[in-house]
Protein backbone atom coordinates (compact mmCIF):
# COMPACT_ATOMS: atom_id res chain seq x y z
CA UNK A 1 0.00 0.00 0.00
CA UNK A 2 1.47 3.39 -0.69
CA UNK A 3 2.39 6.10 1.82
CA UNK A 4 -0.33 8.36 3.11
CA UNK A 5 1.20 11.48 4.60
CA UNK A 6 -0.72 13.11 7.36
CA UNK A 7 -0.67 16.25 9.08
CA UNK A 8 -0.62 14.82 12.24
CA UNK A 9 2.56 13.20 11.27
CA UNK A 10 4.07 16.05 9.44
CA UNK A 11 3.17 18.70 11.89
CA UNK A 12 2.32 21.21 9.84
CA UNK A 13 0.02 21.76 6.55
CA UNK A 14 0.54 19.60 3.73
CA UNK A 15 1.66 20.60 0.40
CA UNK A 16 -0.53 20.52 -2.71
CA UNK A 17 1.83 18.09 -3.44
CA UNK A 18 1.59 16.09 -0.99
CA UNK A 19 -2.12 16.39 -1.16
CA UNK A 20 -2.34 15.07 -4.51
CA UNK A 21 0.24 12.35 -4.21
CA UNK A 22 -2.30 11.04 -1.18
CA UNK A 23 -5.36 11.14 -3.91
CA UNK A 24 -2.97 9.43 -6.45
CA UNK A 25 -1.41 6.68 -3.66
CA UNK A 26 -5.79 6.37 -2.64
CA UNK A 27 -6.37 5.79 -6.83
CA UNK A 28 -3.66 3.39 -6.92
CA UNK A 29 -4.39 1.30 -3.67
CA UNK A 30 -8.46 1.15 -4.00
CA UNK A 31 -9.96 -2.12 -4.25
CA UNK A 32 -11.89 -3.62 -7.10
CA UNK A 33 -15.76 -4.51 -6.64
CA UNK A 34 -15.32 -7.63 -8.39
CA UNK A 35 -12.72 -8.30 -4.95
CA UNK A 36 -15.13 -6.85 -2.68
CA UNK A 37 -17.36 -9.78 -2.63
CA UNK A 38 -18.78 -11.64 1.03
CA UNK A 39 -16.27 -14.72 0.55
CA UNK A 40 -13.25 -12.05 0.12
CA UNK A 41 -14.57 -9.99 3.50
CA UNK A 42 -15.10 -13.51 5.46
CA UNK A 43 -11.62 -14.57 4.14
CA UNK A 44 -10.20 -11.01 5.33
CA UNK A 45 -12.34 -11.11 8.48
CA UNK A 46 -11.16 -14.72 9.92
CA UNK A 47 -7.43 -13.03 9.33
CA UNK A 48 -8.17 -10.89 11.78
CA UNK A 49 -10.23 -13.15 14.25
CA UNK A 50 -9.68 -13.69 18.03
CA UNK A 51 -9.04 -11.61 21.41
CA UNK A 52 -7.85 -8.44 20.67
CA UNK A 53 -9.16 -8.14 17.05
CA UNK A 54 -11.42 -5.14 17.57
CA UNK A 55 -14.43 -6.63 16.60
CA UNK A 56 -17.72 -5.93 17.85
CA UNK A 57 -21.27 -7.27 16.86
CA UNK A 58 -24.97 -6.62 18.54
CA UNK A 59 -25.75 -9.90 18.04
CA UNK A 60 -24.05 -13.44 18.20
CA UNK A 61 -25.66 -16.08 16.00
CA UNK A 62 -29.15 -13.64 16.51
CA UNK A 63 -28.62 -13.61 20.49
CA UNK A 64 -27.16 -10.80 22.51
CA UNK A 65 -25.22 -11.73 25.42
CA UNK A 66 -24.97 -11.26 29.35
CA UNK A 67 -22.88 -12.62 32.11
CA UNK A 68 -26.24 -12.38 34.79
CA UNK A 69 -28.76 -14.96 34.62
CA UNK A 70 -30.88 -13.31 31.65
CA UNK A 71 -32.74 -15.99 29.69
CA UNK A 72 -32.22 -16.26 25.82
CA UNK A 73 -29.01 -14.45 25.79
CA UNK A 74 -24.89 -16.13 25.54
CA UNK A 75 -23.06 -16.52 28.48
CA UNK A 76 -20.29 -13.71 28.87
CA UNK A 77 -18.03 -13.33 31.82
CA UNK A 78 -18.09 -9.86 33.72
CA UNK A 79 -14.77 -7.86 34.17
CA UNK A 80 -13.89 -10.19 37.37
CA UNK A 81 -13.96 -13.26 35.08
CA UNK A 82 -17.84 -14.40 36.45
CA UNK A 83 -20.70 -15.12 35.09
CA UNK A 84 -24.44 -16.32 36.88
CA UNK A 85 -26.31 -18.94 35.01
CA UNK A 86 -29.44 -21.05 36.35
CA UNK A 87 -29.50 -24.59 36.19
CA UNK A 88 -26.63 -25.86 33.59
CA UNK A 89 -27.10 -29.91 31.77
CA UNK A 90 -23.40 -31.04 30.86
CA UNK A 91 -21.91 -34.25 29.82
CA UNK A 92 -18.81 -33.93 33.10
CA UNK A 93 -15.56 -35.70 32.35
CA UNK A 94 -12.25 -36.11 34.30
CA UNK A 95 -11.66 -35.92 37.98
CA UNK A 96 -15.12 -34.06 38.39
CA UNK A 97 -17.22 -37.03 37.91
CA UNK A 98 -15.74 -39.33 40.63
CA UNK A 99 -13.93 -36.90 42.85
CA UNK A 100 -14.73 -36.71 46.55
CA UNK A 101 -12.62 -34.29 47.92
CA UNK A 102 -10.92 -31.35 46.64
CA UNK A 103 -8.08 -31.06 44.30
CA UNK A 104 -6.65 -28.62 46.58
CA UNK A 105 -7.71 -28.33 50.36
CA UNK A 106 -9.08 -24.87 51.24
CA UNK A 107 -9.08 -23.21 54.11
CA UNK A 108 -12.62 -22.06 55.85
CA UNK A 109 -12.47 -18.99 58.38
CA UNK A 110 -14.56 -17.08 60.63
CA UNK A 111 -13.80 -14.03 62.18
CA UNK A 112 -16.06 -12.46 64.88
CA UNK A 113 -16.34 -8.42 65.63
CA UNK A 114 -18.25 -5.98 67.49
CA UNK A 115 -19.49 -7.10 71.57
CA UNK A 116 -17.93 -10.62 70.48
CA UNK A 117 -14.89 -11.23 69.41
CA UNK A 118 -12.95 -14.36 67.95
CA UNK A 119 -11.83 -16.14 64.98
CA UNK A 120 -11.43 -20.45 64.00
CA UNK A 121 -10.96 -21.91 60.96
CA UNK A 122 -10.97 -25.53 59.47
CA UNK A 123 -9.54 -27.03 56.42
CA UNK A 124 -12.33 -28.46 53.71
CA UNK A 125 -11.93 -30.91 51.00
CA UNK A 126 -14.84 -31.79 50.39
CA UNK A 127 -14.15 -35.46 52.03
CA UNK A 128 -16.40 -34.35 55.05
CA UNK A 129 -18.05 -31.82 57.15
CA UNK A 130 -15.74 -29.07 58.36
CA UNK A 131 -16.08 -28.13 61.84
CA UNK A 132 -14.74 -24.66 62.82
CA UNK A 133 -13.87 -23.79 66.71
CA UNK A 134 -12.99 -20.53 67.52
CA UNK A 135 -12.31 -18.88 70.83
CA UNK A 136 -14.21 -15.77 71.14
CA UNK A 137 -14.63 -13.10 74.21
CA UNK A 138 -17.68 -11.48 74.83
CA UNK A 139 -17.71 -7.95 76.63
CA UNK A 140 -20.93 -8.46 78.59
CA UNK A 141 -23.13 -8.38 81.97
CA UNK A 142 -23.40 -11.23 84.30
CA UNK A 143 -27.15 -10.82 83.46
CA UNK A 144 -26.62 -12.26 80.26
CA UNK A 145 -25.89 -15.22 81.52
CA UNK A 146 -28.54 -15.71 83.74
CA UNK A 147 -31.59 -17.69 82.50
CA UNK A 148 -34.83 -16.08 81.82
CA UNK A 149 -36.72 -17.31 84.76
CA UNK A 150 -33.78 -16.94 87.54
CA UNK A 151 -32.41 -13.17 87.05
CA UNK A 152 -30.58 -12.41 90.00
CA UNK A 153 -28.96 -8.06 90.14
CA UNK A 154 -26.80 -7.34 92.58
CA UNK A 155 -25.78 -3.29 92.40
CA UNK A 156 -26.57 -1.05 90.10
CA UNK A 157 -30.10 0.66 89.61
CA UNK A 158 -33.39 -0.11 88.21
CA UNK A 159 -35.10 3.12 86.75
CA UNK A 160 -37.88 3.99 84.11
CA UNK A 161 -39.74 0.97 84.24
CA UNK A 162 -43.47 0.73 85.66
CA UNK A 163 -44.07 -0.27 89.14
CA UNK A 164 -43.60 -4.19 89.54
CA UNK A 165 -46.75 -5.77 90.34
CA UNK A 166 -47.39 -7.10 94.06
CA UNK A 167 -47.67 -10.59 92.28
CA UNK A 168 -44.53 -9.95 90.73
CA UNK A 169 -42.69 -8.99 94.30
CA UNK A 170 -42.99 -5.70 94.11
CA UNK A 171 -44.96 -3.28 95.92
CA UNK A 172 -47.12 -2.41 92.82
CA UNK A 173 -46.31 1.58 93.75
CA UNK A 174 -43.51 4.12 93.90
CA UNK A 175 -43.93 5.68 96.60
CA UNK A 176 -43.32 4.41 100.11
CA UNK A 177 -46.97 4.93 101.54
CA UNK A 178 -48.37 3.47 98.75
CA UNK A 179 -46.52 0.55 98.68
CA UNK A 180 -47.35 -0.14 102.59
CA UNK A 181 -50.80 -0.08 101.22
CA UNK A 182 -51.06 -1.91 98.97
CA UNK A 183 -49.20 -4.57 101.16
CA UNK A 184 -51.39 -4.28 103.75
CA UNK A 185 -49.16 -2.89 106.63
CA UNK A 186 -50.53 -0.88 109.46
CA UNK A 187 -49.02 1.73 111.63
CA UNK A 188 -46.71 -1.00 113.22
CA UNK A 189 -44.09 -1.37 110.58
CA UNK A 190 -43.38 2.10 110.37
CA UNK A 191 -41.44 1.64 113.72
CA UNK A 192 -38.12 1.13 114.69
CA UNK A 193 -37.46 -2.41 115.66
CA UNK A 194 -36.29 -1.47 119.08
CA UNK A 195 -39.03 0.88 120.05
CA UNK A 196 -42.43 -1.11 119.00
CA UNK A 197 -45.53 0.17 120.54
CA UNK A 198 -48.57 -1.78 120.00
CA UNK A 199 -51.84 -0.65 121.42
CA UNK A 200 -54.80 -3.19 121.81
CA UNK A 201 -55.73 -5.58 119.48
CA UNK A 202 -54.03 -8.99 120.05
CA UNK A 203 -51.06 -11.01 118.53
CA UNK A 204 -51.44 -14.65 118.32
CA UNK A 205 -49.34 -17.70 116.23
CA UNK A 206 -46.19 -15.20 116.36
CA UNK A 207 -43.07 -15.32 117.09
CA UNK A 208 -41.65 -12.11 118.21
CA UNK A 209 -37.75 -11.62 118.29
CA UNK A 210 -36.41 -8.13 119.44
CA UNK A 211 -34.12 -5.89 121.62
CA UNK A 212 -36.93 -3.92 123.25
CA UNK A 213 -41.18 -4.49 122.22
CA UNK A 214 -43.10 -3.06 124.42
CA UNK A 215 -47.60 -4.19 124.52
CA UNK A 216 -49.69 -1.12 125.67
CA UNK A 217 -53.00 -3.19 126.47
CA UNK A 218 -54.79 -6.25 124.68
CA UNK A 219 -53.48 -9.60 124.97
CA UNK A 220 -50.97 -11.83 123.68
CA UNK A 221 -52.63 -15.54 122.67
CA UNK A 222 -52.06 -18.58 121.08
CA UNK A 223 -48.29 -18.37 120.75
CA UNK A 224 -46.04 -20.65 121.51
CA UNK A 225 -44.79 -21.14 125.38
CA UNK A 226 -41.87 -18.37 125.85
CA UNK A 227 -38.36 -20.03 126.84
CA UNK A 228 -36.74 -18.93 130.01
CA UNK A 229 -33.93 -17.94 127.34
CA UNK A 230 -36.30 -15.51 125.48
CA UNK A 231 -37.26 -14.14 129.15
CA UNK A 232 -40.29 -16.41 129.34
CA UNK A 233 -40.84 -19.33 132.03
CA UNK A 234 -41.71 -22.14 128.79
CA UNK A 235 -44.72 -22.91 130.70
CA UNK A 236 -48.27 -22.33 130.31
CA UNK A 237 -49.06 -23.50 134.22
CA UNK A 238 -47.77 -21.92 137.20
CA UNK A 239 -46.16 -25.18 138.35
CA UNK A 240 -44.56 -26.29 135.06
CA UNK A 241 -43.34 -22.37 135.02
CA UNK A 242 -42.11 -22.98 138.59
CA UNK A 243 -40.08 -26.43 137.97
CA UNK A 244 -38.29 -24.45 134.75
CA UNK A 245 -37.42 -21.30 137.21
CA UNK A 246 -35.38 -23.94 139.37
CA UNK A 247 -38.03 -22.74 142.48
CA UNK A 248 -39.14 -25.01 145.72
CA UNK A 249 -41.98 -24.78 147.86
CA UNK A 250 -41.05 -21.76 149.50
CA UNK A 251 -41.95 -19.45 146.38
CA UNK A 252 -45.67 -19.87 146.77
CA UNK A 253 -45.55 -18.92 150.53
CA UNK A 254 -46.85 -15.46 151.66
CA UNK A 255 -44.15 -15.82 154.82
CA UNK A 256 -41.91 -17.83 156.12
CA UNK A 257 -42.33 -19.06 159.55
CA UNK A 258 -40.76 -21.78 161.69
CA UNK A 259 -43.01 -24.28 160.20
CA UNK A 260 -41.56 -24.11 157.02
CA UNK A 261 -38.23 -23.02 157.49
CA UNK A 262 -35.08 -25.35 156.92
CA UNK A 263 -31.91 -25.06 155.68
CA UNK A 264 -27.85 -24.10 156.55
CA UNK A 265 -28.09 -21.76 159.37
CA UNK A 266 -28.32 -18.39 158.57
CA UNK A 267 -25.01 -16.52 158.79
CA UNK A 268 -24.23 -13.07 160.23
CA UNK A 269 -23.54 -12.08 156.83
CA UNK A 270 -27.11 -12.06 155.90
CA UNK A 271 -28.30 -10.91 159.52
CA UNK A 272 -28.36 -14.47 160.83
CA UNK A 273 -26.34 -15.74 164.16
CA UNK A 274 -24.71 -18.52 162.64
CA UNK A 275 -25.78 -21.44 164.52
CA UNK A 276 -29.25 -22.95 165.21
CA UNK A 277 -29.44 -23.38 168.83
CA UNK A 278 -28.35 -20.89 171.57
CA UNK A 279 -26.94 -22.03 175.04
CA UNK A 280 -29.42 -21.49 178.04
CA UNK A 281 -28.31 -18.80 180.27
CA UNK A 282 -25.42 -17.61 177.98
CA UNK A 283 -24.89 -14.66 177.45
CA UNK A 284 -24.43 -13.62 173.87
CA UNK A 285 -21.05 -11.93 171.89
CA UNK A 286 -20.83 -10.71 168.84
CA UNK A 287 -17.97 -12.41 166.98
CA UNK A 288 -17.33 -10.19 163.43
CA UNK A 289 -18.70 -12.38 160.65
CA UNK A 290 -18.46 -15.69 162.49
CA UNK A 291 -21.33 -17.23 164.48
CA UNK A 292 -21.75 -15.56 167.86
CA UNK A 293 -20.03 -16.73 170.74
CA UNK A 294 -21.18 -17.24 174.41
CA UNK A 295 -20.22 -16.92 178.07
CA UNK A 296 -21.70 -18.74 180.58
CA UNK A 297 -22.71 -17.71 183.92
CA UNK A 298 -19.86 -19.92 186.02
CA UNK A 299 -19.91 -19.24 189.19
CA UNK A 300 -22.82 -17.60 191.68
CA UNK A 301 -22.20 -14.24 192.07
CA UNK A 302 -19.98 -13.86 189.19
CA UNK A 303 -20.36 -10.74 187.21
CA UNK A 304 -18.99 -10.10 183.27
CA UNK A 305 -15.31 -8.53 183.30
CA UNK A 306 -13.77 -6.82 180.51
CA UNK A 307 -10.31 -8.15 180.12
CA UNK A 308 -9.21 -5.58 177.28
CA UNK A 309 -10.52 -8.28 174.31
CA UNK A 310 -13.67 -9.84 175.30
CA UNK A 311 -15.68 -10.40 178.49
CA UNK A 312 -15.38 -13.03 180.94
CA UNK A 313 -17.50 -14.59 183.51
CA UNK A 314 -15.45 -13.89 187.18
CA UNK A 315 -15.73 -13.14 191.02
CA UNK A 316 -15.72 -9.48 191.36
CA UNK A 317 -12.35 -8.71 193.30
CA UNK A 318 -13.35 -6.57 196.83
CA UNK A 319 -14.21 -2.86 196.66
CA UNK A 320 -11.94 -0.49 198.26
CA UNK A 321 -12.37 1.88 200.50
CA UNK A 322 -12.23 4.64 197.74
CA UNK A 323 -15.26 3.79 195.85
CA UNK A 324 -17.96 2.45 198.52
CA UNK A 325 -19.59 5.13 197.82
CA UNK A 326 -20.73 3.50 194.62
CA UNK A 327 -21.27 0.19 195.34
CA UNK A 328 -25.05 -0.84 194.90
CA UNK A 329 -27.31 -2.61 198.00
CA UNK A 330 -28.89 -5.53 197.01
CA UNK A 331 -32.55 -6.50 197.46
CA UNK A 332 -31.36 -9.01 199.18
CA UNK A 333 -30.63 -8.47 203.15
CA UNK A 334 -26.69 -10.35 203.41
CA UNK A 335 -26.11 -10.87 200.08
CA UNK A 336 -22.38 -10.07 198.44
CA UNK A 337 -22.12 -6.24 198.24
CA UNK A 338 -24.52 -5.33 200.85
CA UNK A 339 -23.87 -3.21 203.65
CA UNK A 340 -25.37 -4.22 207.23
CA UNK A 341 -24.43 -2.83 210.70
CA UNK A 342 -23.33 -5.58 212.69
CA UNK A 343 -21.34 -6.16 216.06
CA UNK A 344 -18.09 -8.28 215.68
CA UNK A 345 -17.73 -10.31 218.99
CA UNK A 346 -15.14 -9.05 221.36
CA UNK A 347 -14.05 -12.22 222.29
CA UNK A 348 -13.80 -13.55 218.71
CA UNK A 349 -12.47 -10.56 217.69
CA UNK A 350 -9.95 -8.60 219.42
CA UNK A 351 -10.03 -4.51 219.04
CA UNK A 352 -7.55 -4.65 216.12
CA UNK A 353 -9.41 -6.86 214.00
CA UNK A 354 -12.43 -4.42 214.20
CA UNK A 355 -10.07 -1.57 212.43
CA UNK A 356 -11.34 -0.12 208.76
CA UNK A 357 -10.79 -1.76 205.87
CA UNK A 358 -9.93 -5.40 208.01
CA UNK A 359 -11.93 -9.03 207.25
CA UNK A 360 -13.74 -11.02 209.50
CA UNK A 361 -15.90 -13.94 208.79
CA UNK A 362 -19.40 -13.63 209.70
CA UNK A 363 -20.12 -16.18 212.48
CA UNK A 364 -17.52 -13.51 214.29
CA UNK A 365 -20.82 -11.12 214.03
CA UNK A 366 -24.28 -10.59 214.23
CA UNK A 367 -26.30 -8.14 213.86
CA UNK A 368 -26.77 -4.91 216.37
CA UNK A 369 -30.79 -5.14 216.84
CA UNK A 370 -30.53 -8.88 217.74
CA UNK A 371 -31.57 -9.47 221.19
CA UNK A 372 -28.74 -10.03 223.74
CA UNK A 373 -30.50 -13.52 224.89
CA UNK A 374 -29.86 -14.79 221.41
CA UNK A 375 -27.32 -13.44 219.14
CA UNK A 376 -26.70 -16.62 217.32
CA UNK A 377 -29.91 -16.83 215.74
CA UNK A 378 -29.00 -13.53 213.58
CA UNK A 379 -25.82 -14.22 212.74
CA UNK A 380 -24.50 -13.80 209.04
CA UNK A 381 -22.91 -15.92 206.45
CA UNK A 382 -19.96 -15.21 204.39
CA UNK A 383 -17.26 -12.83 204.76
CA UNK A 384 -16.95 -9.35 205.65
CA UNK A 385 -15.24 -6.06 205.38
CA UNK A 386 -14.95 -3.29 208.17
CA UNK A 387 -16.19 -0.14 206.83
CA UNK A 388 -16.33 1.95 210.07
CA UNK A 389 -17.46 1.92 213.32
CA UNK A 390 -19.66 3.83 216.09
CA UNK A 391 -17.72 3.37 220.06
CA UNK A 392 -21.20 3.63 222.39
CA UNK A 393 -24.50 2.57 222.31
CA UNK A 394 -27.05 3.39 219.13
CA UNK A 395 -30.83 2.74 219.26
CA UNK A 396 -31.78 0.78 215.99
CA UNK A 397 -35.47 0.39 215.58
CA UNK A 398 -36.56 -0.55 219.54
CA UNK A 399 -33.38 -2.28 220.28
CA UNK A 400 -30.76 -0.89 222.09
CA UNK A 401 -27.56 -1.88 220.56
CA UNK A 402 -23.81 -0.55 221.44
CA UNK A 403 -20.46 -1.31 219.35
CA UNK A 404 -22.36 -0.80 216.01
CA UNK A 405 -20.03 -1.31 212.76
CA UNK A 406 -20.90 -1.27 209.16
CA UNK A 407 -19.99 -3.19 207.44
CA UNK A 408 -20.20 -5.05 203.51
CA UNK A 409 -20.06 -8.54 202.45
CA UNK A 410 -17.57 -9.37 199.89
CA UNK A 411 -17.83 -12.54 199.21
Amino acid sequence: MATITLRSVKGSPLTITEMDDNFSNLNNDKLDSTSYTASDVLTKIKTVDGTGSGLDADLLDGLNTASTNTASTVVTRDSSGNFAAGTITAALSGNATTASSLATARTLSVTLTGDATGSGSASFDGSGNANISFSTSVTLGTIATQNSNSVSITGGSITGITDLAVADGGTGSSTASGARTNLGLGNIATQNQNAIAITGGSISGTSLTSSSVNFTGGSITGITDLAVADGGTGASNASDARTNLGLGSLATLSNINDSNWSGTDLSVANGGTGTSSLTANNVILGNGTSAVQFVAPSTSGNILTSNGTTWVSSTPAAPSTANVLSATASASVGAVGTYSFLRINQSNSPDATRAPGSTFAGSASHYTFSPLTDNNSYTPSGTWRVMGAMVGQVTIGDTLSSRATVCLRIS
